[in-house]
């Protein structure tokens, strides 16, 4: 079935509405467990197959990261961050824990889009992440974050400062050693995310509509440094 975002909303709202709630003595309504888990497996359900209708086609970008090729990521090597093609994967490190390392691709300005990308880390205290609709000469944007702890949040940037965090939470590791598929949905003011083919957070903000897209890498916990490794890269154009 091809999903709408409008047959989304209306599915989540049926499987609410007939949910069977219970009752507790104060005439509270309790959702049991199974209502629960049926809200969960419908929302997980309808969301795979929307991501998976709009990234049927071929992307409008694609990048193995393999090498540096004809491509327009930067290159950067300092004492606090580096942006590079190394062993087959394009790797983002800091050495400053109190800054993320952003590295962009001059060429990849998109509005609405569909983003995927597999993200290697191999240690804890590990932040990777993408960057999105995002300005890099004013430092305007969104960061789509995650930690090797298992948090994720995404940041809306104002000149490089966050100015909001607009969803945070907990519970999605990063696999250490394997690759970890992440995936954004970016359509006018509403974001979708996912870790790993599971949905994690959806956001509204009209803030930002179009911009550089980029990879990120910081430091959590007490780490000197950090290492991301990218590939693989596509994005669809909506």
């Amino acid at each position: 079935h091809v999903y709408t975002v409008r047959e989304m909303a209306a599915t989540l709202t049926a499987v609410t509405a007939t949910a069977q709630a219970k009752i507790d003595p104060l005439g509270i309504a309790i959702v049991g467990n199974e209502t629960a888990q049926a809200q969960v497996t419908a929302t997980s359900t309808v969301f795979d197959q929307y991501l998976k209708q709009l990234t049927g086609g071929k992307p409008s970008f694609s990048d193995s990261m393999a090498d540096a090729g004809d491509d327009n990521w930067q290159s950067v090597s300092s004492q606090q961050l580096g942006c590079a093609f190394v062993g087959g994967a394009y790797h983002v490190t800091i050495r400053d824990p109190k800054i993320f390392a952003f590295c962009f691709d001059k060429a990849a300005n998109f509005t609405d889009f569909v983003l995927q990308t597999q993200l290697d880390v191999t240690t804890d205290g590990v932040i990777g992440g993408v960057n999105f609709r995002f300005d890099p000469a004013k430092g305007n944007g969104y960061s789509f974050i995650l930690s090797s702890n298992g948090s994720y949040w995404i940041d809306l940037y104002s000149h490089y400062d966050v100015s909001s965090v607009l969803v945070s939470g907990s519970g999605v590791p990063l696999l250490k050693g394997k690759s970890n598929k992440l995936a954004i949905i970016a359509q006018g003011k509403e974001f979708d995310f996912y870790v790993n083919g599971m949905h994690i957070a959806h956001v509204r903000d009209k803030s930002y509509m179009s911009g550089e897209i980029g990879l990120l890498a910081g430091i959590a916990g007490l780490r000197v440094s950090a290492d991301v490794a990218y590939s693989n890269v596509q994005i669809w154009g909506l």
